[in-house]
């Protein structure tokens, strides 16, 4: 399909992708790519959303993939969630994994006033008269209560996984701006 999707409109497609083979395969876990080493040396679990899985790549193209590989690391993948809160019971299933780094990708939850940002927005351009006054205590409201949740969560995985560095990977967005 050469119609572009709206997350991805700004970015130019560059490749190919009719001859490319996408498949996915699932480990003993349930997740996809490699097997667990729980003997490894260097560890990192994913975890999040469909950035993270690498949906409509092929495995070896994936974030964790590269990652894992350019850091000669073995890695799990729990990334087949939308949410955050979906993410609390895989991640305590991975407790005896301990991992050195755990990156949560982005997943609906972190952003998730994003769709009423955009539609108050549309509704400002549709006439409606909502002041900036009204529109910077909305940006700001949405931004600390993604903030708060953010570090709610954090502190969750932290708890879980004392010996891991905790890394959140955020996927900029054009309606609602967050640091």
């Amino acid at each position: 399909d050469k119609t572009p999707e709206v997350m991805t409109m700004h970015l130019e497609q560059t490749r190919d992708w009719s001859n490319v083979d996408i498949s996915y395969a699932w480990n003993s876990k349930g997740y996809r790519g490699p097997e667990p080493n729980y003997n490894a040396d260097r560890k990192i679990l994913f975890a999040g959303g469909s950035m993270l899985l690498g949906v409509g790549l092929p495995l070896q193209e994936t974030l964790p993939e590269v990652l894992s590989k350019h850091y000669d690391a073995d890695y799990v993948n729990l990334s087949d969630y939308d949410s955050l809160t979906e993410l609390t019971e895989p991640l305590k299933k991975m407790v005896d994994y301990n991992p050195n780094y755990v990156i949560i990708g982005d997943t609906r939850f972190v952003v998730e006033n994003n769709w009423l940002m955009a539609h108050i927005k549309i509704l400002r351009k549709q006439g409606m008269d909502i002041s900036k006054q009204a529109m910077h205590f909305f940006q700001e409201s949405f931004n600390r209560t993604n903030k708060d949740i953010l570090n709610i969560f954090s502190n969750y995985v932290e708890n879980l996984f004392p010996n891991a560095k905790i890394v959140f990977l955020i996927a900029p967005r054009k309606n609602f701006k967050f640091d």
